[in-house]
């Protein structure tokens, strides 16, 4: 199983390689140290048919998106991710800050979730919010790669 820096490093890179990941800019993004924990309370968006679906639980959503049935699976994971910081990005050279500042030209602040990893570890879903928009991401490991597979769906707050 992958250690929380073994997960670190994954988002970083990422965040940081715009050559399989050109559509992310977040390596020039403040992040904000408080991470998406409760998800719910956002509409789910189908990822076969891209349609608004109702789901019993984040849980299953997310199993879902992996084609996983184990959904004991995914709630110990994300049980395990409680003690999962972000923060630890500071490393690769991410800004990190409390809260949002007044807006500065050229300037975004990105809060990300904590990563849900499929049981074999070959895929991730994150939730990155924006400048008040959120976007879900499925990214896939591609030749020793991560590249990004799929956007799930996008919302604007």
């Amino acid at each position: 199983m992958l250690s929380y820096d073994d997960k670190v490093n994954i988002i970083a890179t990422v965040f940081s390689d715009s050559l399989s990941n050109p559509n992310l800019f977040y390596k020039q993004c403040v992040f904000l140290k408080e991470q998406i924990t409760n998800p719910v309370g956002f509409d789910y968006v189908d990822p076969d048919s891209g349609y608004l679906t109702t789901f019993e639980s984040y849980t299953e959503y997310v199993s879902e998106i992996f084609k996983e049935k184990d959904t004991t699976f995914i709630s110990n994971q994300i049980v395990k991710n409680l003690k999962f910081k972000i923060i630890k990005l500071e490393k690769y050279g991410f800004k990190f800050q409390e809260h949002e500042a007044p807006q500065l030209d050229n300037l975004c602040y990105v809060s990300i979730s904590k990563p849900l990893f499929n049981r074999e570890e070959n895929k991730f879903y994150i939730i990155v919010k924006s400048n008040y928009t959120t976007n879900e991401f499925l990214f896939k490991k591609d030749n020793e790669t991560w590249k990004l597979d799929k956007k799930i769906g996008m919302s604007v707050d």
